[in-house]
């Protein structure tokens, strides 16, 4: 699973991380730049001529062409950088998902009877329906709806990468008889055959490698499971939300909240993973 810091980041989805872009964007804004530039230029011009008509008159209009250079940006363009940064960031989210699950689709026609081929069916029903009810409360347009659609395609994704590195994990150890070869361990155990022990150390390394794989699998799924139960529990809290309840739309915050936790924890058991 990837670690970088990305448009599709979970926590970019957060309304802290969105003013933060906001306040960035603001500041980088060419029309800001520019009359900063030009309020430096004033300062100094008043620094080696001193403060005159001419040099008052240009601190004041650069001073003045700043702050409205940044209200503009700031909070009159707030709605419409927002609306382009989330969408931004779903279409970033949307083409890694497609991507990622097709590929996963193919890996996973060959292990069919493994418990992870369930979870991606049940993950993309409980996200379908997670949306669906998001369109019955609320308008697409709305800056709510972009932002908790963009963190369940978030965790949805988490989930798929969680799949596809148990795929790859799987793939490493099915090779492995694990049963028969902790057999031929105890059996050279019992034995007590000095000639016998470096098969035994290779043997006990691959069986170990098997059970190590075999934890970091079973914490996968268990992660995805955890995904799957609190996206249906979002799903609840959305269907009883009234948009003019206010201690709904709390219960509905700390379950994404919730999702966004469930995400976290994955990402950061991904790092220490590599």
């Amino acid at each position: 699973m990837s670690n970088k810091k990305s448009l599709s980041n979970y926590q970019a989805f957060t309304p802290k991380s969105i003013k933060k872009a906001l306040f960035n964007y603001s500041l980088n804004h060419w029309s800001f730049r520019y009359a900063l530039a030009s309020l430096i230029s004033a300062i100094i011009a008043t620094s080696i001529f001193g403060l005159n008509e001419v040099t008052f008159i240009s601190l004041i209009g650069s001073a003045t062409l700043s702050a409205l250079a940044w209200v503009w940006n700031y909070f009159i363009k707030a709605g419409q950088f927002e609306e382009k940064y989330i969408l931004k960031l779903r279409d970033a989210i949307h083409q890694k998902t497609a991507q990622r699950r097709n590929k996963l689709s193919k890996e996973l026609v060959h292990l069919k009877e493994f418990k992870g081929y369930k979870q991606l069916e049940i993950l993309e029903k409980k996200f379908l329906t997670l949306i669906e009810m998001l369109d019955k409360k609320f308008d697409r347009q709305e800056l709510t709806y972009k932002r908790y659609f963009g963190i369940a395609q978030e965790v949805y994704l988490s989930a798929i990468d969680n799949l596809t590195t148990i795929v790859l994990a799987h793939k490493g150890i099915h090779h492995i008889q694990a049963k028969e070869i902790q057999a031929r361990i105890d059996l050279m155990q019992k034995k007590n055959d000095p000639t016998l022990e470096q098969e035994m150390q290779t043997l006990t390394k691959r069986i170990q490698l098997y059970h190590a794989e075999m934890v970091k699998i079973n914490k996968l799924l268990i992660e995805n499971e955890e995904a799957i139960t609190q996206l249906g529990a979002t799903t609840i809290a959305i269907s009883n939300i009234n948009v003019n309840d206010a201690e709904g739309k709390i219960d509905m915050e700390n379950s994404m909240k919730q999702l966004i936790e469930i995400t976290n924890r994955s990402h950061e058991y991904s790092i220490k993973k590599r």
